[in-house]
């Protein structure tokens, strides 16, 4: 088995003789090269797009080209929550304030990346930016089929929702905030993407 490998049309082929490939290409462009792309038209018309295609020779069996032809993108959401530092409420670039009272929150969570996975019903990962210098900042991954179109919910009740995850993953930090006191930070801002809607999203 052959592979030719080129930056473009006009540049030098290399040539890789191998038993076998494992071909790891991105969906459109797998579809796109065997013509069974849904966009297949503007495709073909693009000089630019076309030279991103590979060829297969022999090429695939109709079978592979249709199961390959039947395959789909999930969308994915993410929501941004920017929260306090502090325990007081305060927001520094350091996590704490003046006084180091930095809230238990960061105090426990603070240098985790990847804080949890959560639920069935609300498919979401959290990634922390907290550690990445992006101070008291979480970004919540939501996945199919949640993410399309969040169950008809606004950007406010997504938000709420991602709250009321937080707060049962971290209840027990109650303990150390007292009865009655949210275990969450305070929120200072926050950002709904909807990919399904939004071009630069």
């Amino acid at each position: 088995m052959e592979v030719t490998l080129a930056d473009d049309a006009t540049a030098p082929k290399k040539v890789y003789r191998c038993r076998y490939v494992v071909a790891a290409l991105p969906l459109g462009v797998l579809q796109a090269s065997l013509k069974c792309h849904s966009r297949q038209h503007q495709i073909d018309q693009s000089d630019t797009l076309q030279r991103s295609l590979v060829r297969f020779d022999p090429p695939l069996s109709a079978a592979k080209r249709a199961s390959i032809g039947r395959l789909g993108m999930g969308t994915h959401g993410k929501i941004f929550l920017r929260f306090a530092a502090t325990r007081g409420g305060g927001h520094t670039d350091h996590g704490s304030d003046e006084s180091g009272h930095e809230h238990p929150f960061w105090r426990e969570y603070g240098s985790r990346v990847n804080i949890a996975t959560t639920k069935a019903d609300y498919p979401m990962q959290i990634l922390n930016l907290h550690p990445y210098g992006r101070s008291g900042t979480l970004c919540v991954h939501v996945y199919p089929p949640l993410s399309i179109g969040y169950n008809g919910k606004d950007d406010k009740q997504v938000v709420d929702d991602c709250l009321d995850v937080l707060r049962a993953m971290f209840k027990h930090l109650q303990q150390h905030l007292g009865e009655g006191v949210d275990v969450l930070p305070r929120l200072l801002d926050w950002k709904v993407t909807h990919w399904d809607t939004e071009p630069e999203a």
